[in-house]
């Protein structure tokens, strides 16, 4: 049975974004005959809260966890980023997992971009090829265009640092996935190269309901009320989403002007990605300013639930 090792920082109780492509894979690999195993970060050296639901998920292969250098003692150097502070941990399980047994293949999907540069130091090392599993744009040339009010925070020196390593990196790696056919598109034109693609969305998974049943959860955030328009919103709200989000407060405020028209809720979910600790209000200031309090929830952090 061949061997696959899958990269992914992040992974389940963790709840974040990225690591659902990956959970929700698996099986998929396994039905095609793979024999996966995961290499991930253990959970308390990642900034993100464990999932009930994830928690009660049992895995669904081996998954083999490192530490990483401490974020409350990297962030006095200005560094928060996973990637950089699990480099080396992974690097050193990884060389340890290939010198152990034979694998064919090394699959990163993740945003923690610079890990994914473990690809072609592995290939060179191991002969190994690796697949990249692009969910967001590793360098992001959006905000280039954007005031500096509009950027995220050093974002200057994240693009430098993304371009340079996403240049070393892509050009070798054996084949890319996507969430979307303009990220390969433009890699490869970028790079001049011819590197194959394929485009798979994100999934779902009836496991998770089921899970939600046993556990007896509900929605802590809202009621589905069949007398209500209620509108949710999951997700962080950017820096550079002001204008959409304002247009679409605007027409929300003109429907509620309407005479007799039906009460609608808008509840916006996880709109920061930081945690519920350091999380900040990014849609209410707006919101306020639109007068639109007693239409608009806000919950900067995310929700372990939101089935209605």
């Amino acid at each position: 049975m061949p061997k696959l090792l899958i990269v992914s920082p992040s992974f389940q109780p963790v709840n974040t974004p990225d690591m659902h492509r990956v959970r929700l894979s698996i099986p998929f690999f396994q039905n095609a005959g793979w024999d996966v195993t995961v290499l991930a970060v253990q959970p308390e050296f990642i900034d993100a809260k464990v999932d009930p639901v994830l928690e009660f998920l049992s895995d669904a292969c081996e998954v083999i966890r490192v530490k990483a250098f401490p974020l409350n003692k990297t962030r006095k150097f200005g560094l928060g980023n996973l990637g950089y502070r699990s480099w080396f941990q992974l690097k050193k399980a990884g060389d340890k997992i290939f010198k152990n047994e034979k694998i064919d293949l090394v699959y990163f999907s993740t945003t923690v971009f610079p890990v994914m540069t473990l690809g072609r130091v592995w290939k060179k090392k191991f002969k190994t090829p690796f697949i990249l599993d692009i969910q967001d744009p590793w360098r992001n040339d959006f905000y280039l265009t954007q005031p500096k009010h509009n950027r995220p925070p050093k974002y200057k020196i994240a693009h430098f640092l993304d371009s340079l390593l996403e240049k070393w990196t892509v050009p070798y790696c054996d084949g890319i996935v996507a969430v979307s056919a303009s990220y390969p598109a433009t890699l490869n034109h970028r790079y001049s190269t011819h590197i194959p693609s394929k485009v798979i969305t994100f999934a779902a998974s009836t496991r998770d309901f089921d899970a939600v049943q046993k556990l007896k959860m509900e929605n802590p955030v809202f009621k589905k009320d069949k007398n209500t328009i209620t509108l949710v919103y999951t997700g962080a709200v950017t820096p550079g989403m002001p204008l959409p989000l304002e247009a679409v407060l605007n027409s929300v405020k003109a429907y509620v002007n309407i005479p007799n028209s039906k009460t609608i809720k808008l509840y916006f979910i996880g709109t920061s990605y930081a945690n519920s600790e350091s999380s900040e209000s990014r849609v209410m200031p707006l919101v306020k300013k639109i007068n639109l309090e007693d239409v608009v929830f806000e919950q900067p952090e995310e929700s372990d639930i939101l089935i209605h």
